[in-house]
């Protein structure tokens, strides 16, 4: 596993870069992440700076060309299991696909509970899935 810590002074060239470094470096420590707030430009609308936290918290603040400026590592709450880092929200994602065999099953009458499972099983269990029932329950 690379070490993926952020470090003040760290530059990033776009904006989801910095979400995807920011994303994996949750993951690595096992937390979920979220995006704070963005401050934009008055001139063009641009975003001038982005805040990204710890889901309960943290920050990983960037500007400019998205350069590091605060970085706080600590946590004041229990951090995820390794093998449970495949549910953290910031991690959790419905394909086109899934969505459209979601879409399918429940035209035809299957109950969503049912549709679950039966995804569950193709994609090889649930730390290969992607979704939780809630996440499929607020698609549908």
């Amino acid at each position: 596993m690379n070490d993926c810590t952020p470090e003040v002074g760290m530059e990033f060239d776009t904006l989801e870069a910095t979400w995807m470094f920011w994303k994996n470096y949750g993951k690595q420590m096992e937390f979920s992440v979220r995006k704070h707030y963005a401050n934009k430009s008055k001139i063009d609308g641009d975003i001038t700076s982005r805040r990204f936290l710890c889901s309960k918290e943290g920050t990983l603040c960037g500007t400019g060309k998205y350069k590091v400026y605060n970085f706080v590592s600590e946590h004041n709450h229990v951090l995820h299991l390794a093998a449970t880092t495949f549910m953290m929200r910031s991690e959790r994602k419905m394909s086109d696909v899934q969505a459209f065999a979601i879409d399918l099953a429940y035209a035809f009458g299957i109950k969503p509970k049912e549709i679950h499972k039966l995804m569950s099983r193709e994609a090889g269990g649930r730390a290969t899935f992607g979704y939780t029932r809630i996440d499929q329950k607020n698609y549908l």
